[in-house]
C-alpha cells in the first residue's frame, strides 16, 4: 500500500515505527526455521525439507507422477540450526522446450483507484509448484479491517484458496510459499500452507518475530506453529529460473523475485520495492509513509530492481500495486510462459 507523506508525516511514522534491535541469531532461537547462507547466484539452491510431511493420498499420488532431478541434500547440525548447503550448478535457467508458467493472480483491491492486490503462481520446469504472497486474510470477505483511508474489497472467487483452486490446485499441492514480507496483504493466509516450505529474508523475519507492531495484527497466520520456514540471506536462486533478491526499503528484509520464463523471457517481480511504475526511478521516486526503511536504502533497492532487469533483459516489470498497469497484464487462468 502507498500513502503519500510529507516530511511531518515521515517524522511521525519514524517515530511509530522505530525499529527495534532484532534479537542476535541463535542456533535454536527460531522455532521451526533454517537459515540459509547467500552463494553467488546460480551456485546455491535452497534444499527440499528433509522432514516427512503428512500429506493427502491425492498429493501423494500427484508427487509419485512427477518427474523431479534430484536436489543437493543439505549439511545440517540439527534441527532449527543454521544450514549450509552443497555448491551447485543450475546453469542459466529454463532451457528452450520446457515448461514453466507464471500465473497473476487477482486476490482482491483497496479503494479509491481499484489498487490491485496480488499473488503469483510459479509452475516450475521440474513440476513443483511455487506461490509468492498469499493477500489480505480471508476473514476480510465477510469482515475487513480497513487501514486508514482504504477501503478492502474481497469477494469469496479471490481468495488465494479460490483462485488454486480455479487453477485445479489445492493449499497442499504447493511445494514452497516465497514471502515477501509480512505486511497484512502478503501474509494474510499463511496458516494454510503448512504442506509448503516458506522461504523468507532472515532479517525480515527476525525483525517480525522480535514483536514490531507493524506485523502483530497478522501473527497468527505468518507465525503460526505448523508452517516450516527457510530462511535466506541476500539473493538466492530457489528453483532453476526463479531467483529470490533482497530489496529492503518498505521494510526490513524485503525481498522480491526475478522468473525466467522460457518464451516470455525474465519477469520481474518487483512487489512492495516498486509498488507503482512512477516509483520506478530511484532518482526520482518520493517517499511515502509505509516505507520503514531510510531513504538511502530505499532508494538503493529501487534501483537494483532496475538495474537487475535491465541487465537480465527483463520482458516485464510487475509493479506491486500498480491499478493501471495490472489491468494490462495477463492475469490467471492465463499465463506468461
Amino acid at each position: 500500500m502507498a500513502v503519500r507523506v510529507t516530511p511531518e508525516r515521515r517524522g511521525q511514522a519514524r517515530k511509530d515505527e522505530a525499529r527495534p534491535t532484532p534479537p542476535p541469531a541463535a542456533a535454536n532461537g527460531s522455532r521451526g526455521a533454517r537459515t540459509v547462507h547467500a552463494q553467488p547466484m546460480h551456485e546455491a539452491r535452497i534444499g527440499r525439507c528433509s522432514r516427512p510431511r503428512e500429506a493427502c493420498a491425492e498429493k501423494s499420488r500427484r508427487r509419485a507422477a512427477r518427474q523431479r532431478p534430484a536436489v543437493p541434500a543439505p549439511v545440517s547440525s540439527g534441527r532449527d540450526s543454521t544450514i549450509e548447503f552443497r555448491s551447485v550448478s543450475v546453469g542459466g535457467g529454463p532451457q528452450e522446450g520446457s515448461v514453466m508458467r507464471l500465473y497473476l493472480l487477482d486476490l482482491g483491491v483497496m479503494q479509491p483507484g481499484n489498487v490491485p492486490v496480488p499473488g503469483y503462481l510459479i509452475r516450475a520446469d521440474d513440476g513443483r509448484t511455487i506461490l509468492v504472497d498469499t493477500g489480505w486474510p480471508r476473514s476480510f470477505v465477510d469482515t475487513p479491517r480497513n487501514p486508514p483511508g482504504l477501503s478492502i474489497e474481497i469477494k469469496p472467487e479471490e481468495t488465494v484458496a479460490a483462485r488454486l483452486a480455479a487453477l485445479g490446485l489445492d493449499v497442499s499441492d504447493i511445494d514452497y510459499l516465497i514471502c515477501s514480507h509480512f505486511d497484512d496483504d502478503h501474509s494474510g493466509n499463511h496458516d494454510l500452507f503448512v504442506n509448503a516450505e516458506l522461504v523468507v529474508q532472515r532479517e525480515h523475519y527476525e525483525l517480525a518475530r522480535s514483536g514490531h507492531p507493524r506485523f502483530a495484527a497478522n501473527r497468527a497466520a505468518w507465525d503460526h506453529p505448523s508452517l516450516r520456514y527457510s530462511l535466506v540471506d541476500g539473493d538466492v536462486e530457489l528453483v532453476p529460473g526463479v531467483e529470490l533478491l533482497e530489496t529492503s526499503g518498505h521494510v526490513p528484509g524485503h525481498q522480491s523475485v526475478l522468473v525466467r520464463l522460457p518464451v516470455t523471457g525474465p519477469v520481474m517481480l518487483a512487489i512492495d520495492a516498486v509498488m507503482h511504475s512512477s516509483m520506478a526511478d530511484a532518482a526520482t521516486r518520493e517517499m511515502f509513509v509505509t516505507d520503514m526503511d531510510d531513504e538511502a536504502r530505499i532508494r538503493r533497492s529501487t534501483r537494483k530492481v532496475s538495474d537487475i532487469a535491465e541487465a537480465r533483459g527483463a520482458a516485464l516489470v510487475v509493479y506491486g500495486h500498480d491499478a493501471d498497469q495490472w489491468a494490462t497484464l495477463r492475469r490467471a487462468p492465463a499465463f506468461y510462459e
